[in-house]
């Protein structure tokens, strides 16, 4: 293996790593005898060079190569949802700007920089190894962050929890990959498929691959493996909750369908094209099924926008799961176009959430009352977030339900399970329609709530930010091609 074609593939991670390292060395030694304010502009200036210039190293850089015998797989796809992550990160950061949770700014921009490394390195993996690795870079950055806001007792209990329940998860994918390895001897995905294909599958081959979702499942805030999500979006700082509920949750789904489709496609999680499905696929079923049930039911009766948010994120993973179990082209395209617009509107609404926050001191739904006359602009851009995340036309949000459930539908014609679960999904979605709602009711029609005015006004950098993000989730509905067209093309590429 040649070290300048190693160095070639990994330049867009090793940008971020060098960047993150010049921010904590900028700010000890150059900025810490300058105010706050001109420390964070400093470091989230810095923070989003480098995530251009990352950009730009995976825009020229290659585009189809495997190093390593596959650990690290440079594809169009993983390329494409680089891009994704970078930008999303990008976003995430600006809201760093408006914060006033730390003091130690060059450490925080460092970790956000850290965490998507942890992410880009996981998408570009096929080797179990490396995903175990990058899981835990991102993790831990992930954890450190939730915990930064010293002064809240609410961070600190959500750190806590997140760390624990992610301790678990690890455990568990762990066992899951030894128990594979122990089986096949492998650790690439694609040589553990071809070893599945070869011998008979013995039990402790489903036990690995139990094990293995199981600890993945955490990862995407899917029932039962739920229980960390509400505390850390409630606790979490405004850039932390975006970037758990956005960039991880994007970069989760990438490697969960790319272990679906290239490991587990002998045992049945891809699909087939009859009828029939594989026992075990009725176990992902029924995650998906009660992720949807449980996070629209919890939804509707939370009073405070950030826990609704973590409840709906729930449902949210379980018509994405769908993709996984539609197992072909459409459903991994659909899956991935739905995460994209789902992360991009949760970004803009943390965002909104982040200005309403420092000025109510608070963000239970009364709050948000009378947004819509003091701050038009925002106020409309949330109600775009909320109606695609509630699936109403002509919005992403939409299409992306609409390309996943069609997807899982023609995956397995006339398949009762498959049927079933899109029943189930849309009438999850309709129950949803009720609190994105009831988020625009207290936006445009309660009667403002008096509230102790903070002095601040909205950053034009935030709200200029907003209406990108807001414009970017009409487009993927009016024009839906823009993003579904460009994604199908790279899934063609990548051999999937």
């Amino acid at each position: 293996m040649s070290y300048a074609a190693l160095f070639e593939a990994v330049c867009p991670e090793f940008v971020l790593v060098l960047a993150g390292l010049i921010i904590l060395a900028a700010d000890v030694a150059i900025l810490k005898t300058h105010t706050e304010e001109v420390r964070r502009r400093s470091v989230v200036l810095l923070g989003l060079a480098s995530l251009v210039l990352s950009g730009l190293c995976v825009v020229m850089g290659p585009q189809a190569q495997r190093l390593a015998n596959g650990i690290l797989a440079i594809d169009p796809l993983s390329q494409w949802i680089k891009g994704g992550l970078l930008g999303l990160s990008g976003f995430t950061l600006l809201l760093f700007l408006d914060a006033r949770f730390t003091r130690y700014v060059g450490e925080f921009a460092a970790l956000l920089l850290f965490a998507t490394v942890g992410l880009m390195l996981l998408v570009s993996s096929e080797d179990f190894l490396l995903i175990f690795v990058a899981l835990e870079l991102t993790s831990l950055s992930l954890y450190t962050m939730v915990g930064f806001d010293r002064a809240s007792r609410a961070s600190a209990e959500a750190a806590l929890k997140y760390f624990m329940f992610g301790g678990v998860s690890s455990a568990l994918l762990l066992f899951g990959l030894s128990f594979l390895y122990g089986a096949t001897g492998q650790t690439g995905l694609r040589p553990i498929a071809s070893v599945l294909t070869q011998v008979k599958i013995e039990p402790i081959v489903y036990l690995g691959l139990v094990l293995t979702l199981a600890g993945l499942g955490f990862k995407i805030a899917a029932a039962p493996f739920h229980f960390w999500a509400p505390d850390a979006y409630y606790g979490a700082p405004v850039p932390a909750a975006a970037l758990i509920a956005a960039s991880s949750k994007v970069g989760a789904f990438a490697v969960l369908a790319k272990i679906s489709l290239l490991a587990f496609a002998p045992l049945g999680l891809a699909g087939t094209s009859h009828a029939a499905m594989p026992a075990w696929a009725w176990l992902l079923a029924a995650v998906a099924a009660g992720s949807m049930i449980w996070g629209n039911l919890a939804a509707l009766v939370q009073r405070n926008l950030r826990r609704l948010l973590a409840f709906s994120a729930i449902g949210q993973s379980g018509y994405a799961l769908l993709g996984p179990l539609s197992g072909h082209e459409a459903g991994l395209s659909s899956m991935l176009f739905f995460v994209v617009v789902y992360a991009t509107s949760l970004v803009g609404t943390f965002a909104i959430i982040g200005l309403q926050e420092s000025r109510s001191g608070t963000l239970d739904l009364a709050s948000l009352s009378g947004l819509g006359r003091r701050n038009p602009l925002l106020a409309f851009s949330l109600l775009v977030f909320m109606l695609s995340l509630a699936g109403i036309p002509p919005l992403g949000g939409f299409f992306g339900k609409f390309y996943i459930f069609l997807a899982a539908l023609r995956s397995h014609p006339g398949n009762p399970l498959m049927v079933g679960l899109v029943a189930l999904a849309l009438a999850m979605t309709a129950v949803s329609l009720y609190y994105y709602l009831l988020v625009l009711k207290q936006v445009w029609v309660t009667e403002e709530t008096p509230v102790q005015p903070s002095g601040d006004r909205p950053s034009p950098v935030i709200c200029v930010a907003v209406v990108t993000l807001a414009l970017f989730v009409a487009l993927t509905g009016l024009v839906p091609h823009v993003l579904l067209g460009p994604l199908h093309n790279v899934i063609a590429r990548s051999g999937f």
